[in-house]
């Protein structure tokens, strides 16, 4: 999907923002390390480590450069490459005495950081067979320490080479990994709000916010188990604005919907925080009142709705008047499931819009029959 083609993209700049912020750190490494590994000649003699790690920092600088131009595949591989080029001059030359392990180590941490865990293993493999081979010539005799290992030791830039080299890159990787980490959380926050509002809009209009027909639908067969079980009454009033579309129509939508939501926002304080007000379509509204203790209590409302509704509208620097024509059914008097309800409700509002607007009517015995003879009054 789109959302997911989004996703990987996302999460492919941030590892190459991660794997850029490294090769940072590796030209940060090679302008300092090359000159401190062959100021090491001065006291060892010139070895071949040295050619080695000063012919590195060059390829670094041209790959440093040349960076935008390669995918992030061969950034990567380039990277974890570069680590064993590196560690494998000093390996061979020095033996345990080197600091070439560490390199060795960060390349396989880094091969699971930017690849993934399989990869991270073929390289541990990879870096552990050649030790062995290494390890097994030193064992052998087959290959020896450039110099002596206890002058070696001796040595300040011996032991700046592994402070100051090893050490700024180590502090590059973590920061590098801490900023990943923190890209990667934001975005997760990211994904995680918007499947949030994903959610929210298939629940509520995204115009209002207040909840949509298959909401309140929940909610009425949640009130109707409720009424059944405790012996109640509930009560759906369905509600439409009068004279909306005229407002709409001579303003504009910008204050038409600036009006829907003042007036939603009229229903909503003028009920219980157990009520519901659902807009299920233009300037139409169900509400759900629950636990009622009779069917008048439903009318109480609805005196109550309209004249919220019907007062002065300040919108979009217009003062503006509409009014509200309300049906109401109620459980169990005019139906005993919640589209039966919902529709007597209906056609009890458009028989109040038929009477005059801007009132309110129960259903009646004979509204299905006379409903659509209501529907059609009511248009014209």
């Amino acid at each position: 999907s789109l959302a997911n083609q989004a996703l990987d993209v996302r999460l492919t700049a941030i590892r190459r923002e991660f794997v850029e912020k490294l090769w940072s750190g590796m030209l940060l490494m090679a302008a300092v390390g090359a000159p401190i590994s062959a100021a090491r000649a001065w006291d060892t003699g010139w070895q071949g480590v040295y050619a080695a790690h000063l012919g590195l920092g060059a390829g670094v600088a041209l790959v440093y450069l040349g960076r935008r131009r390669l995918s992030l595949r061969w950034l990567s591989g380039i990277l974890v490459g570069l680590l064993w080029c590196v560690a494998y001059p000093g390996v061979l030359s020095f033996g345990l005495a080197a600091t070439g392990f560490y390199w060795l180590a960060l390349s396989c941490l880094l091969a699971n950081v930017i690849f993934s865990t399989r990869s991270a293993l073929v390289v541990t493999a990879g870096v552990g067979l050649s030790l062995t081979v290494i390890g097994w010539g030193f064992v052998r005799g087959h290959l020896q320490p450039a110099v002596s290992l206890d002058a070696y030791q001796r040595l300040p830039v011996a032991w700046a080479m592994l402070v100051v080299v090893s050490g700024a890159f180590l502090v590059v990787v973590l920061g590098a990994l801490k900023s990943k980490d923190a890209a990667v959380l934001g975005l997760l926050t990211e994904v995680e709000e918007q499947r949030r509002v994903i959610e929210r809009s298939a629940t509520h209009d995204p115009l209002t916010d207040l909840p949509s027909l298959r909401l309140a639908d929940d909610r009425t067969a949640m009130a109707l188990q409720q009424a059944k079980r405790n012996g109640e009454k509930m009560a759906l009033l369905f509600v439409d604005l009068d004279g909306f579309k005229s407002v709409n129509d001579s303003f504009g939508h910008e204050t038409g919907d600036a009006v829907l939501c003042l007036a939603a926002r009229r229903m909503v304080t003028r009920l219980r925080a157990t009520d519901t007000v659902a807009r299920i379509g233009g300037d139409e509204f169900l509400i759900l009142l629950p636990d009622l203790v009779d069917a008048a209590g439903a009318g109480t409302v609805a005196v109550a709705l309209i004249e919220s509704l019907s007062a002065p509208y300040q919108a979009c620097g217009k003062r503006l008047s509409i009014g509200a024509s309300i049906g109401i059914a109620v459980y169990p008097d005019h139906g005993l499931v919640g589209t039966e309800l919902r529709r007597r409700a209906d056609v009890a509002m458009y028989e109040a819009k038929r009477q005059g607007k801007g009132r309110y009517r129960y259903a009646q015995d004979d509204d299905l029959m006379l409903g659509d003879r209501a529907i059609r009054s009511a248009a014209r």
